[in-house]
């Protein structure tokens, strides 16, 4: 089984794909230390894995990241003369803390592996129904305020406004997340009939 050397989370990238650490090479003593499992020779499919999967979860943190954030921005803005109102997700029976407490779940599913950490299957599932409910709650929200907004102006049609910049900037957020978890998912499950071997010592060849 061809294997390729890998470096630990928060080490630099080798200077070329292939490239293993030459007789007698030590680790920059300023880089971190690597986890305490951590396996530096890979098979290529499951090294080439382990890269696929950060990136991924990078973009899943990222939307999980900014679901957080539209969560507390304007979820709906009201404009009528002389009056201009808004109300974040945390008022007016929004659905604000339902986003922040499934994009902290997705978050928290991001980090870890970010920092090499080897999740069970159960979490990148747990991941994209975290991510899935992050949509479909910023959708209903996103309908349920043009329908808001439709019966007012049925009423008074001076008023105007819509969704507020925050519910927007959560749906996207969402989104990203939603990817993020099912772009780790299949990169696990394209090579789950791969297995780490052991590691080198320090990491040298």
């Amino acid at each position: 089984m061809k294997l390729e050397w890998v470096p630990p989370p928060g080490w630099p990238p080798p200077p070329h794909p292939g490239w293993s650490p030459p007789p007698g090479w030590q680790p920059d003593a300023a880089w971190p230390a690597p986890p305490s499992n951590w396996q530096y020779w890979q098979p290529v499919a499951v090294a080439r894995a382990s890269a696929r999967t950060r990136t991924f979860s990078v973009v899943s943190a990222a939307g999980a990241l900014l679901a957080i954030i539209g969560a507390f921005g304007s979820w709906i803005t009201l404009s009528a003369p002389l009056i201009h109102e808004s109300s974040s997700g945390f008022q007016a029976g929004h659905d604000g803390p339902f986003v922040l407490g499934f994009a902290l779940v997705a978050l928290g599913i991001a980090v870890p592996r970010l920092a090499g950490v080897r999740l069970p299957l159960w979490s990148d599932i747990l991941g994209i129904v975290a991510g899935g409910v992050l949509v479909a709650i910023c959708a209903a929200d996103t309908a349920d305020v043009h329908q808001r907004m439709d019966n007012l102006r049925t009423i008074f049609p001076v008023v105007s406004g819509g969704v507020g910049s925050g519910l927007k900037l959560a749906l996207v957020g969402s989104i990203v997340a939603l990817a993020g978890a099912a772009g780790a998912l299949n990169v696990r499950r394209r090579v789950a009939s791969a297995s780490f071997v052991a590691p080198h010592g320090s990491g040298s060849a």
